[in-house]
């Protein structure tokens, strides 16, 4: 019988690939006359399955931020995170979900908002024998869609980031990062710019659609001719912020929960580590 950790600052449906889409369509604003309307949403989700090897512990974390201010009652921001672990008698009915869900949206003539979402997942830890092969598939999504209605005065922009990164050495309290794999996906309207990154190291295979909806699926696989102690930290983080300054064209204001979610995961890493070696 498998077992499972549920953790969560806020109870959400598992994202699905046309949620974002679904978010734009059911937020949409009718502004007034002289009146302006923003709207952003973003979204990350990634699944971990299909593992060579059982883990031996996991810990998720899921903070959320929201902020909304307006002289007039027109700015909203919400937020969604979740984590999901089940761990089976054996490695293949080992899964991961985690995912993360912002939307922003503002009307009138001074407002802003901002909601960012973050998932971490870190002290996925395994050991893998010597001359033996550590594997996993995953799969997932990454959107993000900001709309204006072209004033110069509006602003709005979202982006999701997905991070995983494998840490490995001979000793459990003593690992380095080896292989890393990273989304990042902007939409900006400030700029009027759409980017996506994707990049990864050699144990990564990776197919992947476009922006605004990321489709993703893939696997790692690498071979340790050693005893190893692995640590695998995941994370995703989702922004949206909107605003407006009649008077003035003033920036968004950004949110302070996880601005970098690579820095973060590793910090996290060490600090497991050097918890352990006090034991």
């Amino acid at each position: 019988m498998s077992r499972s950790i549920y953790l969560k600052r806020r109870s959400v449906s598992r994202v699905r690939p046309t949620g974002i889409l679904s978010i734009v369509v059911g937020l949409t604003l009718t502004p007034l006359p002289c009146f302006a309307a923003t709207l952003a949403a973003s979204t990350a989700e990634l699944q971990l399955f299909n593992f060579t090897h059982s883990p031996q512990t996991v810990e998720t974390i899921t903070p959320i931020f929201t902020e909304a201010i307006s002289s007039d009652n027109g700015a909203i921001a919400d937020a969604n995170a979740q984590a999901l672990a089940e761990i089976g008698n054996n490695p293949s009915e080992t899964i991961f979900i985690n995912s993360t869900l912002t939307e922003a949206a503002g009307e009138g003539l001074n407002y802003s908002a901002t909601a960012e979402a973050t998932a971490i997942g870190t002290g996925y830890d395994f050991f893998i024998p010597k001359n033996s092969t550590f594997g996993f598939n995953f799969d997932g999504l990454l959107g993000a869609i900001a709309t204006t209605d072209g004033r110069s005065t509006e602003q709005a922009t979202a982006d999701s980031t997905i991070v995983i990164q494998i840490f490995s050495g001979s000793q459990p309290d003593d690992l380095s990062l080896i292989e890393s794999l990273a989304f990042f996906g902007q939409s900006d309207r400030v700029n009027r710019r759409t980017a996506l990154s994707v990049d990864y190291s050699d144990g990564f295979q990776v197919n992947h659609s476009n922006l605004p909806l990321v489709e993703f699926t893939g696997n790692f696989q690498r071979r340790f001719h050693q005893n190893t102690y692995i640590t695998l930290v995941e994370a995703k983080d989702s922004t949206a912020q909107v605003g407006r300054n009649a008077a003035n064209s003033t920036q968004v204001p950004t949110p302070s929960v996880i601005p970098a979610l690579s820095i973060v995961a590793l910090k996290l890493c060490r600090k497991r580590a050097d918890t352990s070696s006090t034991k």
